[in-house]
């Protein structure tokens, strides 16, 4: 290979050397320019000037600010009134497909996900968190979640509100409320996430002696059935379906 400006061709010794020089040269540039720039952005963190928002479901977002969208801001109220109503996740998603809203997107079908996301983002109470994700690597912009490596800067009253601090509040606690931690097989304590249900009168207040377990309520032919009362299943006793129990009925 011939570099004309250069004047040097590939197979001299010199330009291989050129070719390694600059391109050491380049990188260092890169990483200096991806410093300056996450320098500006930590000091825009620090005063509560960073507006470089997206726009999501509720919002848009103009020239930098976040501008409520009216038909939209109803649709998050009542994601979070499902949810201090007693709605699951699942039971949300299918009471807005029930009744054809749309997604921020467009589509019809909504994912659990997604609505468990915004019944957590602090920007419907009018704040925002900022650095909940980073770049590690310059080279290859890959963006990790931020679990304490970097700082995280919180924003009082960065934009106007959808729902009140005293309900969002509220939505958080009732999901503290509604995660259970029990005994896997090996004996140690995991999260078996969002199995409540509202339903029936002793949802999430039974507790099996035995395993510890919390009883979820489930109709079978006409009768109750919970995870505090074992059945038999593929030749094992199991309370509900989260692990076996050794205590018979």
């Amino acid at each position: 290979m011939y570099f004309e400006n250069e004047k040097l061709d590939s197979l001299n010794p010199v330009a291989e050397a050129y070719i390694t020089l600059s391109g050491a040269v380049a990188q260092e540039e890169s990483r200096n320019i991806s410093e300056n720039m996450q320098w500006a952005v930590t000091r825009r963190f620090e005063q509560g000037t960073f507006t470089n928002y997206k726009a999501f479901m509720g919002y848009q977002c103009i020239e930098g600010e976040l501008v409520i969208v009216p038909e939209q801001a109803e649709v998050v109220k009542m994601i979070f009134d499902f949810y201090l109503t007693g709605y699951t996740f699942a039971q949300i998603k299918a009471e807005l497909e029930k009744r054809n809203i749309k997604t921020a997107t467009g589509k019809s079908q909504w994912d659990t996900t997604t609505i468990q996301k915004m019944l957590k983002n602090e920007k419907y109470k009018g704040d925002s968190l900022f650095q909940k994700t980073f770049t590690e690597d310059y080279l290859n912009g890959i963006r990790k979640k931020n679990e304490g490596q970097r700082p995280k800067y919180y924003v009082k009253d960065s934009h106007p509100a959808i729902i009140s601090p005293e309900i969002f509040d509220r939505v958080q606690e009732e999901m503290f409320l509604r995660v259970r931690l029990v005994l896997d097989e090996k004996g140690e304590k995991s999260n078996i996430g969002n199995r409540y249900s509202s339903k029936y009168l002793f949802s999430n207040l039974l507790v099996c002696g035995n395993c510890g377990q919390v009883s979820d309520v489930e109709r079978k032919e006409g009768r109750l059935y919970g995870d505090a009362v074992q059945e038999w299943r593929r030749g094992r006793w199991y309370v509900g379906v989260l692990r076996p129990c050794k205590m018979r009925r």
